[in-house]
């Protein structure tokens, strides 16, 4: 009997520690099949845990939400490095930078507003519009601030997992 409980209890543990990612969804390899990096997709879709069962709406909410938790966070970096600079040029460079993450919020707001009505035919673009307002600040930070440099590529990604799920209501 008291086999049975271990066992039961290991097999329990071993299903909640086990990553979610294991349990493959079609939809998603679809979804990442059509990004530009596939591996980068994988990892940042099946990081939420309703990714392993998700259908395009609820995809199309992992997708918003990475991208906009992502925009949130890279906004409070920027406020950082806007706090600890000295050089004017880098301060108003860093601020023009944190304006187009402040665009780029306000897009994906708009998005899930979308998603809220049920009205998803423009999802794509607000996605693209956030994309396009980190790009501006991509170029204005150039390789100056790596770890900055990463986070703008990253949340490109994202917005890109985002126009992709976003065709899937075309």
């Amino acid at each position: 009997m008291i086999k049975y409980h271990l066992l039961s209890l290991v097999f329990f543990i071993s299903i909640l520690v086990y990553p979610s990612f294991t349990l493959k969804n079609k939809l998603v390899d679809d979804v990442c099949a059509n990004t530009s990096d596939y591996s980068f997709c994988i990892k940042s879709l099946y990081s939420d845990p309703r990714t392993a069962n998700a259908n395009r709406v609820v995809l199309a909410y992992v997708a918003f939400g990475l991208a906009y938790l992502d925009a949130i966070s890279t906004s409070e970096y920027i406020e950082k490095l806007i706090s600890k600079t000295i050089s004017r040029g880098d301060r108003v460079n860093l601020e023009d930078c944190a304006a187009d993450y402040e665009k780029a919020e306000s897009k994906l707001l708009i998005a899930h507003n979308d998603l809220d009505s049920e009205t998803y035919y423009a999802l794509g673009d607000y996605a693209g519009n956030a994309s396009l307002a980190v790009e501006h600040c991509q170029g204005i930070i150039k390789e100056t601030y790596p770890k900055l440099h990463s986070r703008n590529h990253d949340f490109k990604g994202l917005c890109e997992i985002f126009i992709v799920v976003s065709k899937l209501f075309i």
